[in-house]
Formats: C-alpha cells, structure tokens, sequence
C-alpha cells in the first residue's frame, strides 16, 4: 500500500522573511518624493517595485522600534491613517507573521505489515520516514512536533475477502 500525504506546518518568520504586497503609492502626490524617505521609514522597511511587496530589513532594538513607531504615527497624522500604505506598514511592523512550511510524504507498506501489526494497527513516526525533512516542524522547549506526528494505519475485516484500510 503506497500513501501520499501532504500538510503544510507554520513557524513564525525572521524579520528578514517578511514582506507584504503592496501595489499602492509610494509618492507624495504632490512632490513625487518617497512618502517612507520622507518620514524616515527607509531605515526600517525597503520597497520592491518590481515585485510590489514591502519588506522588513533588518532586526530592531526596543529603541528602534520606538523610533520607527513615532515615525509612523507622524506619517499617519500628517499623510493619512486611512491610506493603504500605512495600513500596509502598520501590518507589516506590528503582526506577527509566520512562513509555511510544505511537506509531501510518501510511504509504502506492505498489507503484510500491517496484517501482522498488534490488533492490525500499524502506526510510524513520520519524522522517522526515510526522506522526510522535519527540522522546520514546530517545537518549544517542553514539547515537539516531530515527536508527536504519527500515521496510523489500522485494518478491519469485512469478510475472508475483504478489508477496510482506516488511515
């Protein structure tokens, strides 16, 4: 019996990973200057036109971050609390954001195996499937994810013919 699986986990990403799309203005209507060079956002956050995502650039000391907070409370008095850019700073400096992590797993077993497993219940460790990379599964200091993953298998009879698979 050959399964395919597919799940995908989440850990909360470094500064450096985080990035939002953004397809609004940048520029002051008016002077055409950067609105995050005009408030003295570039230190904290770069632009990507090409790919139009805002992104964050480095990790900040609690100092920092009081910096960056009142240069964006001055953006969002003088420019517009209602606009999509500050939205858009506001979301991508004060939520937490977290990356995805994809895993396929493919396994065969022989309905053998399983035949012959206690009560016909086979169960295996998915960190222990030859193949599977489980360095990014979530874990905290008590507890683990790659600990605690299992597939279970059970078989039950419908007659000397037949079976059902329960997964």
């Amino acid at each position: 019996m050959t399964i395919k699986m597919s799940f995908g986990n989440y850990k909360k990403a470094k500064t450096k990973e985080i990035a939002i799309g953004y397809d609004g203005e940048i520029n002051d209507a008016d002077t055409g200057e950067s609105l995050l060079d005009k408030f003295g956002l570039l230190q904290f956050v770069e632009y990507d036109k090409d790919n139009k995502l805002l992104k964050s650039i480095k990790e900040l000391s609690k100092e920092q971050k009081q910096l960056r907070n009142s240069y964006l409370n001055d953006f969002g008095k003088e420019y517009s609390r209602d606009s999509g850019l500050y939205k858009t700073l506001t979301k991508l400096f004060f939520k937490d954001k977290y990356k995805r992590y994809d895993n396929k797993i493919g396994i065969t077993i022989p309905l053998e195996k399983i035949k012959q497993a206690e009560k016909q219940h086979y169960k295996v460790k998915l960190s222990e499937i030859d193949n599977v990379i489980s360095d990014n599964w979530w874990k905290s200091k008590e507890d683990s994810l790659k600990e605690n993953l299992w597939l279970h298998i059970k078989r039950y009879e419908q007659s000397s013919e037949k079976f059902v698979v329960k997964i």
